[in-house]
């Protein structure tokens, strides 16, 4: 659960947003560019945050709670208002890691147990907790004057005031209010079936000291029976839910506090004290919603400092219509907790079975987050596990089959050769070496080194040459003699 508030809160949501915001500029050039991201964040918000409504697993509330606050964040960023995309960004770590961080201390109070339907009375159970978790419910569904209202309202005005986009930029606050709505609603039902209501947990029985050390376990598996959890041999069984140690608890705290004051360095200009964190990255994050006159602002810097208050004016427009639609988020945020409320509070979710029952297709695919890994499954997965599988096959027959193919008449081949090298070849060389070899040893027992011995060869020979000659002379005489002629 710490790795999951280190990424939900930190590593993934700062990838992209933060890559768009440090390229401004290139940005800023292309109006339909930031249509694009401004549209695709807008739609985010809004569709991860009803797939949070119908999610029970504790931390997938949160999940999907991260990537729709990941939509306003792009949304932000998209309408040229990149301080606010960033500043969104930097709240959203408070209370995001804290609500991923106490959802790692229920779990562990609970036993291991992430089903909040499976939950419920933690509060007096686990009070420190609650009230964190709580804080940081109520920051990221907007409740005025914590750090999530600050940003979020910030981007929605922006949203609504930007003309930097080729939409009207009240299209894309609608799906921002819209989404904001859902999040208070899902946060506050996630509080009120975590912490609230009656228990719906049992707990285990004493264990008997006679089997002390022992139980009955599924090997190495953790089950579920009734809402608690019994646990791999060694462990001892859960026997309530119970406050996690101070180590856990702490952090809980300080993020806690930090969700409350985080937002106050981003407060709109027209308050006191207000726009600190926006002039503070303008060298780098300068208000782009006003389109190409912020664009000539930003390549002419010395410009845009010399007035000051007239680009201040430009890009937050007329106080009055952003208090009325700062107004309107209130409402909004406070309607949604007070729906949640309604629904599964004081209306104990009998209204959301029945909503349920009435329109179960409709439960049941947000339920599956729309199904999109369905969809990934069928026309991405499958697809190219076919594809994989066809090719494998070609390389195999057809790519392996004539490589195989080349390798074996290779080497057939060269056996052929090699018998043709050794036996003909090498058997050429060695008879010739052999014969020059007994010749050798042959002629050597002439070489005995002694005169007397080379006299007498010479007169031999001499006598032989002699006798030969005169046959050869003789010859015809001979043949008649010898019957030849």
């Amino acid at each position: 659960t710490p790795v999951s508030a280190l990424i939900h809160a930190a590593t993934m949501v700062t990838a992209g947003v933060y890559m768009i915001a440090r390229m401004n500029f290139v940005y800023a050039l292309s109006p339909a560019a930031m249509t694009v991201v401004a549209a695709v964040g807008a739609a985010t918000a809004l569709f991860a945050g009803t797939i949070g409504v119908a999610q029970n697993d504790i931390k997938k509330v949160l999940a999907y709670s991260t990537v729709s606050q990941l939509g306003f964040m792009f949304m932000g960023v998209g309408v040229g208002a990149f301080a606010a995309g960033i500043f969104h960004l930097m709240t959203h770590a408070f209370f995001k890691a804290c609500l991923f961080l106490g959802s790692g201390s229920v779990i562990h109070g609970m036993g291991g147990e992430q089903d909040i339907r499976k939950m419920g009375g933690l509060k007096q159970h686990m009070p420190i907790t609650f009230w964190t978790f709580t804080v940081a419910s109520l920051a990221i569904a907007g409740f005025p004057l914590l750090a999530g209202f600050w940003s979020k309202d910030e981007i929605l005005w922006k949203t609504w005031s930007t003309q930097a986009l080729v939409l009207p930029g009240w299209m894309l606050w609608l799906l921002g209010i819209t989404a904001a709505a859902f999040t208070a609603f899902y946060m506050t039902r996630l509080v009120v079936l975590t912490f609230l209501g009656e228990p719906r947990w049992s707990v285990a029985p004493a264990p008997d000291p006679a089997d002390a050390g022992h139980g009955t376990h599924d090997a190495g598996h953790a089950t579920h029976d009734a809402g608690h959890a019994t646990h791999d041999s060694g462990h001892p069984a859960w026997h309530g839910p119970h406050e996690s140690p101070w180590p856990m608890t702490a952090p809980l705290v300080v993020l806690m506090v930090l969700s409350i004051v985080g937002g106050f360095i981003g407060m709109p200009h027209w308050m006191p004290g207000g726009g600190v964190f926006e002039h503070w990255l303008d060298p780098v994050c300068p208000d782009m919603t006003q389109g190409r006159a912020a664009e000539t602002a930003l390549l002419s810097p010395t410009a845009a400092g010399a007035h000051p208050q007239e680009h201040e004016g430009q890009a937050h427009g007329p106080p009055v219509m952003e208090i009325l639609l700062m107004l309107v988020s209130i409402g909004v945020g406070l309607g949604g907790i007070w729906a949640g409320l309604k629904v599964y509070y004081w209306g104990r979710g009998k209204r959301a079975e029945a909503f349920a029952e009435r329109n179960r297709e409709l439960y049941e695919l947000v339920r599956d987050k729309y199904r999109v890994d369905e969809l990934y499954q069928n026309v991405v997965i499958e697809p190219l596990l076919a594809v994989n599988e066809t090719v494998g096959r070609f390389d195999n027959a057809i790519v392996d089959g004539a490589v195989n193919g080349a390798g074996d008449a290779s080497v057939g081949l060269s056996k052929r050769t090699g018998i043709f090298d050794n036996d003909v070849v090498d058997g050429g060389v060695n008879a010739t070496a052999l014969a020059i070899q007994f010749a050798g040893r042959a002629t050597r027992r002439i070489q005995t080194g002694r005169i007397r011995s080379y006299v007498q060869s010479a007169v031999v020979g001499g006598l032989v040459v002699i006798a030969l000659y005169c046959v050869y002379l003789q010859r015809d005489a001979l043949g008649v003699f010898m019957g030849w002629k």
